[in-house]
């Protein structure tokens, strides 16, 4: 083997192996459409507790549909003098039965999101984000604590390999 080319293979082998940690980086925008019910725990007139669970769809507004899937939260929305605070844990699961877990914070219209386990082609992400209510109550609030809405995430996401 000749010097140049031992030195080309030893160049192309250290940029393969450089680019391995970041094969699956880069960033998402998806939008999620969810319909579900908050149950109050407590209602006065300075303090609302309630439990909130939901379910929707994903859509991936990427090319890669990476994303795509659906999505079921279950949390707290609470309500204290007028300040809205919520959290929430989601599992989303993409068609071929990966999921991650996610942890969402936030107030009624817009909150940060970070994952915190996965599976299957989620093994070992980590992502961060922000959200944002882009459709507000499909329908309000109703006497059943019923509502639908529909929120987009933008962020970055690493899969290692």
């Amino acid at each position: 083997m000749h010097t140049k080319e031992a030195i080309f293979i030893v160049i192309i082998s250290v940029g393969l192996i450089w680019a391995i940690p970041f094969a699956k980086a880069g960033e998402f925008d998806i939008t999620n459409c969810k319909t579900g019910r908050m149950t109050p725990i407590i209602s006065s007139e300075k303090v609302k507790i309630s439990t909130v669970e939901y379910r929707g769809n994903i859509s991936s507004n990427t090319p890669d549909k990476f994303f795509e899937g659906t999505i079921h939260c279950v949390g707290i929305y609470r309500v204290v003098d007028g300040k809205v605070a919520q959290m929430s844990n989601c599992i989303n699961q993409s068609p071929d039965g990966s999921m991650f877990v996610s942890e969402s914070v936030g107030n009624d219209l817009e909150g940060t999101s970070k994952s915190i386990y996965g599976t299957g082609k989620f093994d070992g992400i980590e992502s961060k984000g922000i959200w944002k209510i882009n459709i507000p109550s499909i329908h309000p609030l109703d006497a059943l604590g019923i509502f639908e809405n529909c929120s987009r995430s933008t962020g970055t996401t690493n899969l290692p390999k």
